[in-house]
């Protein structure tokens, strides 16, 4: 009611001759409309965007000589190292890279440098065999995102086939909330204006 009372007020002061201000040495206010709302709690759980889910693959047959990171749910940055391994392949592939410069065969070095590109190895070992002239029988890999590894499908002194998953990583910079609404609770969700999210950890 004091939203009609001002009105009301505001009406019986202007048949007066008095100025109101004067009167009663008042200041006049914005008249503005207070909305009173009500909270609700719902419970849920954080999962990892699936666009943000990557898998790290070989095209090539290896052996896993070294495993750089070794465990699951541990931070890495792109370019960091993952694992060092042997693959006949690569190793091949190089060598004749090396001899196509040994030849001074244009032709041949550039078809082989694309072929190790399409191998998916790493453009700077590429050019580290390309001005050292020589070959390591060893391959590192890199990771090519940042992210949490939150699978690792390998063990040291693996054998690794092409196409097979290695490391899956995830971007967890930005998650979905998954949240259980009921039904009766979705006019209420949808005109909600904000929300806050709370965690709480779990002990085992």
């Amino acid at each position: 009611m004091k939203y009609t009372h001002l009105i009301l007020t505001a009406l019986l002061l202007l048949g007066s001759q008095l100025d109101a201000k004067q009167m009663f040495n008042v200041k006049t206010i914005e008249v503005k409309k207070v909305l009173e709302g009500s909270a609700k709690e719902f419970y849920g759980y954080t999962k990892a965007n699936e666009e943000s889910v990557k898998e790290i693959a070989l095209r090539y047959d290896a052996f896993i000589e070294q495993l750089y990171v070794n465990k699951s749910f541990t931070s890495v940055k792109k370019g960091e190292p993952l694992a060092k391994l042997y693959s006949q392949e690569i190793y091949t592939a190089e060598l004749e890279l090396i001899n196509a410069l040994r030849i001074k065969s244009e032709s041949m070095v550039q078809s082989i440098t694309q072929k190790l590109k399409l191998l998916g190895v790493d453009e700077k070992v590429i050019a580290k065999v390309l001005s050292d002239k020589s070959v390591s029988e060893s391959i590192t890999i890199t990771s090519p995102y940042s992210g949490i590894i939150t699978q690792k499908a390998i063990n040291q002194g693996s054998f690794v086939a092409k196409g097979m998953k290695l490391y899956e990583i995830s971007d967890y910079s930005r998650l979905w909330l998954i949240v259980k609404v009921y039904e009766k609770d979705l006019p209420f969700v949808k005109s909600a204006r904000s929300a806050d999210i709370r965690s709480e950890e779990r002990r085992v």
